[in-house]
């Protein structure tokens, strides 16, 4: 039997977390959206290494608030996409993290947008989030950098986690 995880991808508004998404399951992901803004989720999977990692991702958008508590039951890992040039995108994630207040969930931050001069590095984000003990990785979605760390973290994790039910 294949090992499936629920991973919940969350995050600010233009983070980048449907980029992220289809830039790790390689295009096989779908979105909810209307002029190019999530509406309702993402959805892809991709396997690695035996386990199928099922991605949620949210909207960011504050109004949309109730849709991530929906979409976080069952999550195993959490992933917080930050936009890395942009410090109020950090103080959103923070909210977020709070009002989600995952308990016994491995967290992973993905200081995105990397390949923009600007950008803050992966453990600047991490320290302005004080989150000093969860993973920090930069990414761009975009120029799919840093996806392939992304997902092999992921996949350690995964393997620590309990499985989710099949999705």
């Amino acid at each position: 039997m294949v090992r499936q995880v629920k991973i919940l991808v969350t995050g600010p508004y233009r983070a980048g977390k449907s980029s992220l998404i289809n830039s790790m399951t390689k295009g096989n992901s779908f979105n909810i959206d209307r002029r190019g803004t999530t509406v309702c989720m993402d959805y892809g999977n991709v396997d690695v290494d035996g386990v199928k990692l099922h991605l949620f991702g949210t909207p960011g958008q504050e109004r949309f608030a109730v849709v991530r508590q929906v979409l976080a039951e069952g999550m195993r890992i959490l992933v917080m996409v930050v936009d890395s040039t942009k410090p109020d995108s950090i103080v959103q994630a923070r909210k977020i993290l709070v009002e989600l207040s995952p308990k016994n969930v491995p967290c992973i931050v993905a200081a995105n947008k990397q390949d923009r001069p600007e950008a803050m590095s992966p453990a600047e984000v991490q320290k302005i989030m004080n989150l000093p003990k969860v993973y920090a990785v930069g990414t761009s979605a975009i120029a799919k950098n840093g996806t392939h760390e992304l997902l092999s973290h992921l996949h350690k994790v995964a393997q620590k986690v309990e499985p989710s039910l099949p999705c």
